[in-house]
């Protein structure tokens, strides 16, 4: 089987997965979105008050894209290509959850591949990182300000 078509759509789907929202749900019994912000990411569990399900929130938001991206390189380990479409597709779910709750950022899943240049990121590759690269650009909005 093509490894494309399995990786993508379960990458999308583990990226879908509401750590934040469940876990509030199962050991509060509360709805997380009712409170702070309304988003269901680690930063409003967080000030919500429940602090170690923040921490638990951002660990899970961390490991769904890092499995995507090991299942990827599992299943194709020489497709490079295929692990960082995998780790877009997390992101994307993460983002665009097929639970339809209130979208949280994608900051946790996306430090899996945004390693900053010479380090080791989750990938398992040294080097500069494209999405690195593309995200510490200068912005346009500050260099207006200067």
């Amino acid at each position: 089987m093509n490894p494309w078509l399995l990786s993508i759509p379960l990458a999308y789907l583990l990226g879908s997965i509401p750590f934040g929202y469940l876990l509030v749900k199962i050991f509060r019994k509360q709805d997380i979105r009712a409170t702070g912000s309304g988003n269901i990411g680690a930063t409003n569990v967080a000030r919500s008050g429940a602090k170690g399900l923040g921490l638990a929130t951002l660990l899970l938001d961390l490991g769904k894209a890092f499995a995507a991206v090991k299942l990827a390189q599992y299943l194709a380990p020489a497709n490079y290509d295929l692990a960082v479409a995998a780790a877009v597709a997390a992101i994307l779910g993460h983002v665009f959850s097929a639970c339809r709750l209130t979208a949280p950022s994608s900051i946790a899943p996306a430090l899996i591949i945004a390693a900053p240049p010479n380090s080791q990121n989750m990938l398992g590759s040294t080097g500069p990182n494209a999405f690195w690269a593309a995200t510490s650009a200068p912005s346009t909005r500050a260099a207006r300000r200067t």
